[in-house]
Order: structure tokens, then C-alpha cells, then sequence
């Protein structure tokens, strides 16, 4: 059931290290861009308002260019790092299906499992709780 969702996790970070060299290249433009835009911004105080509006919307417009283009080679190479996530989500809903439906079956009375008798000739209910019952010394 998990089995499709590991191979194409797997295939996406096999691509992912094949494009390694050109995403690192977007991640430094996109980084790029918002220190000058950081930086821009402590050093506007003295300038005018509409002077430091034009230049805030040119360095807001050149990182949104910057993230357009790292979209745009996401979908291009068809890897994304949110991808290897599936597994871990998928397997998290198992375990807690899993987790959930051994609570409730736990809880629940079987009148069969009251009535059979342990090797030790005692009702099986009474060992239940004793983890340490049929270990010897």
C-alpha cells in the first residue's frame, strides 16, 4: 500500500540531485533578493517616499521574479522538495488507523478470550494486566 508512494519518492530525489546544481542557482537568486531588498529598505530613510515606493516595488518584483523562475523549474523538471514527504504521511495514517482500531479492539469485551484458560490452569483474564506474569527469576 506504501509501496508506490516510496518509489516515487524515491524517483523525485533522484531527479531532485540530477537539477541539484540548477535549483541551488534559484535558491541563491531568491536569497539574493531578499538581502537586497532587506538591505534596501534600512537604507531609504533618508531618501523620498515616491523614490523609496519605486524602489521597494522593484526589489518586491525582482524576488517574486526570483520565486516565479524556481516555480517555473519546478514544474518544468517535475521534482519538488514537499514530494518525499508522502511516505511520511502516508505511513502516519496508517499507524494511526492502526493505533486507534488496537485501542478500540482492546476495550472491547470477547466473551471467548474470558473463558479460555492460561497454561498455568488460571483464567486468562486475570494475567492480562501483569506484564511480567510467566517470566521466571
Amino acid at each position: 500500500m506504501l509501496f508506490p508512494l516510496v518509489v516515487k519518492a524515491q524517483r523525485n530525489m533522484v531527479n531532485m540531485n540530477r537539477h541539484l546544481p540548477e535549483m541551488q542557482a534559484y535558491q541563491i537568486k531568491c536569497m539574493q533578493a531578499k538581502t537586497r531588498e532587506e538591505g534596501t529598505c534600512t537604507s531609504l530613510h533618508l531618501v523620498p517616499i515616491y523614490v523609496r515606493i519605486q524602489v521597494l516595488q522593484y526589489m518586491f518584483l525582482a524576488g517574486l521574479k526570483a520565486q516565479n523562475e524556481m516555480r517555473a523549474f519546478f514544474s518544468r523538471t517535475g521534482c519538488h522538495p514537499l514530494k518525499n514527504y508522502g511516505p511520511i504521511l502516508g505511513q502516519g495514517a496508517v499507524f494511526c488507523s492502526m493505533f486507534f482500531a488496537l485501542r478500540g479492539m482492546a476495550t472491547c469485551p470477547v466473551e471467548s478470550m474470558k473463558s479460555q484458560v492460561s497454561r498455568a490452569g488460571e483464567p486468562f483474564d486475570r494475567h492480562l494486566g501483569n506484564i511480567t506474569y510467566g517470566i521466571s527469576t
